[in-house]
C-alpha cells in the first residue's frame, strides 16, 4: 500500500489582467533603455511565477547564453523591479568587438561611454581584455577617449579605420597582445 501524497505544488500563473494594465504604462516610458529593461523585468517576474528562473532567460545578449567569462549582474530599476544584465565590463568588451571586428563606429562610441562609468572594475576589464585578445583595442579606446576629453574631434572614418587596423594586426604573428 502506498502513502497518499499531495500533488506537487504548481507554480502560480501570472495575473494576465495585471499584465494587460501594466504593459501600456511601461510602453510609455520615454527612455528606450529604461523601457526595455522594465518590460524585461516584468517578463522575468511573470516567468518566475511560472517556475522559470528569470536569470535563465536572456533578452539581449550576443548569444543564447553568457559566453565563458561573461558575468551578469542585477540592476535595480526605477519601478523597484530588478533585472539581470550583462556586466558593464563585458558590455564594453562586446562593444569593442563590434568596433574592431564588424567595423561599427557605434560600438566604439558605446564602449567609450561605458568606459566613463564609475561602475567599471578596471582590473577585471583589463584582465578580460587580455583573455579576449582585446588589449590593443582597449588601449586605443582609452587613448581616443582621452583625446576627445581634451577637445579633439575624432572623425567617424578615423574610428572605423583604426578598428580595421587593430583587426588586421590581431591576425599578424607579431601582434603585441
Amino acid at each position: 500500500m502506498t502513502a497518499d501524497r499531495d500533488p506537487p505544488e504548481r507554480p502560480k500563473p501570472p495575473d494576465l489582467e495585471s499584465l494587460r494594465q501594466e504593459l501600456p504604462s511601461l510602453a510609455s516610458i520615454a527612455d528606450p533603455t529604461e523601457r526595455l529593461l522594465e518590460v524585461a523585468a516584468l517578463i522575468g517576474e511573470s516567468l518566475a511565477d511560472l517556475g522559470v528562473p528569470g536569470d535563465d532567460v536572456s533578452f539581449e545578449s550576443p548569444g543564447e547564453a553568457l559566453e565563458p567569462g561573461d558575468e551578469g549582474e542585477w540592476a535595480e530599476l526605477g519601478s523597484g523591479r530588478r533585472v539581470k544584465v550583462l556586466s558593464i565590463e563585458d558590455m564594453l568588451l562586446w562593444r569593442l568587438r563590434e568596433w574592431v571586428h564588424w567595423h561599427h563606429a557605434s560600438g566604439f562610441h558605446q564602449a567609450a561611454h561605458l568606459l566613463l562609468s564609475d561602475e567599471v572594475d578596471t582590473e577585471r576589464l583589463d584582465r578580460r581584455a587580455r583573455e579576449e585578445g582585446l588589449t590593443r583595442a582597449l588601449r586605443e579606446l582609452r587613448g581616443l577617449a582621452a583625446d576627445v576629453e581634451a577637445g579633439r574631434i575624432v572623425e567617424e572614418w578615423e574610428i572605423t579605420e583604426l578598428g580595421k587596423e587593430i583587426e588586421r594586426q590581431s591576425y599578424s604573428p607579431s601582434n603585441d597582445e
